[in-house]
């Protein structure tokens, strides 16, 4: 087992890794996760960490006092939960809470990258709800917000939600907040793909443009460690959404050592590596437009997150380009473009490129210029593979040093 681990981060070293949705964290913030709390309970009756139902917690308490202290710090809010153990367990909580059976949700759907959780929900007949997508305007890869008040002000949602798994461009929050005050709604805000960037101030800041709820993953453009975590202003929304115990009852405290550290590495380097990120996320993008590639949203810049969309249809699936990839040690993942959704297609035959991983390994613009040209000669060149993943490794070598961390 040993060698098998070993030989997985050896591997992944020798590889640029593209995935929007993981990161790297820090060698403290994997350290403190290796400890006596991952045998113990720290279940916390209702919303008060004070209020403890597991003895011998004294110390595992005062983490995590400390730790959603820091959260409320650097996010504005005046109420933390740390206890979702994934984003989608966050948002379930979030969901479940301020929902009733037969209500009315909008979330973004397919066409606009979104996660779809209350649709999967109720498609697996867990809630009863129902679900109506908001409109989208294709050209800006964003929410339609004169169609969405039609639909708001005809249906009368009890939650308005945003955020989405290709999260491009910042959502309407203050409008989309408007039309929630005049039918009497919540919005959420799923912010797991740009924790970081929030974090970092680089993105837009959702509970300053009136969300109620912003929750979210801490392992994305956050890099701590794998979990969820749910904010508020609002002390009625925030005392809707019980986690505890209706979707988690032992939330692996091994981990808020980990967050707590990711919390203060985001105090103090937080900025400077989310306005790098964007920075190279843009980069990678023209770069690849002008190596001959489709990069969806030229006119918009291609980004204002970590992430960028490409069409690669020309060269096969999303899938069968990602398997190429890999061969020369790049790593991303498929993902529908809207044309998928519109024409129905059964494979994507789109890539969700993100850039936050590399870019905490050091790399800039640069470096996304040469990444651009490794896939280039991958796929528009067709040169081969073992000697481009020779020199693939070669690059990366480069960069295996950490930044924007305690060291």
């Amino acid at each position: 087992m040993k060698e098998k681990l070993r030989r997985h981060e050896s591997y992944r070293m020798n590889c640029v890794n593209l995935i929007a949705s993981e990161n790297y964290s820090s060698t403290y913030v994997r350290q403190v996760q290796c400890s006596d709390l991952m045998h113990r309970y720290s279940y916390w009756l209702g919303n008060d960490p004070r209020t403890r139902y597991y003895r011998g917690n004294r110390y595992i308490q005062e983490i995590e006092l400390k730790s959603i202290e820091l959260a409320e710090k650097l996010f504005g809010a005046d109420f933390v939960e740390i206890r979702a153990i994934s984003g989608m367990t966050a948002n379930l909580g979030v969901l479940l809470g301020l929902t009733s059976p037969d209500d009315v949700v909008m979330e973004c759907g397919r066409d606009v990258g979104g996660h779809r959780t209350a649709s999967k929900l109720t498609t697996a007949k867990v809630v009863r709800l129902r679900v109506i997508n908001y409109p989208v305007d294709s050209s800006r890869y964003n929410i339609d917000l004169e169609k969405t008040k039609q639909i708001a002000y005809e249906h009368k949602p009890k939650l308005l939600t945003l955020g989405a798994s290709i999260f491009l461009f910042p959502h309407p929050v203050r409008e989309i907040k408007d039309i929630a005050e005049d039918i009497g709604a919540y919005v959420s805000y799923d912010a797991s793909h740009v924790l970081g960037l929030i974090a970092g101030k680089q993105f837009q800041q959702p509970l300053n443009e009136g969300a109620d709820i912003m929750l979210g993953s801490t392992h994305k453009t956050f890099a701590g460690p794998q979990g969820g975590i749910i904010l508020s202003r609002n002390p009625e929304a925030f005392k809707r959404v019980k986690l505890c115990p209706n979707v988690v009852d032992s939330h692996h405290p091994h981990r808020i050592p980990g967050l707590l550290l990711a919390l203060a590495e985001y105090r103090e380097f937080g900025e400077s590596y989310a306005m790098q990120i964007i920075r190279n996320a843009k980069a990678l993008g023209a770069a690849l437009y002008d190596s001959g590639f489709d990069v969806l949203f030229k006119d918009l810049g291609f980004t204002e997150s970590h992430t960028i969309l490409v069409d690669v249809s020309r060269f096969g699936t999303g899938r069968a380009v990602a398997k190429d990839l890999e061969k020369i040690h790049i790593i991303v993942n498929a993902m529908e473009v809207p044309t998928d959704v519109i024409e129905r297609r059964k494979e994507p035959t789109g890539l969700r490129i993100g850039v936050q991983e590399m870019t905490r390994f050091g790399m800039k613009e640069r470096e996304m210029r040469e990444i651009a040209e490794f896939m280039r000669d991958a796929l528009i060149e067709k040169k081969n593979p073992d000697r481009l993943a020779k020199e693939v490794i070669e690059f990366r070598k480069r960069f295996h040093t950490l930044h924007y961390c305690f060291r």
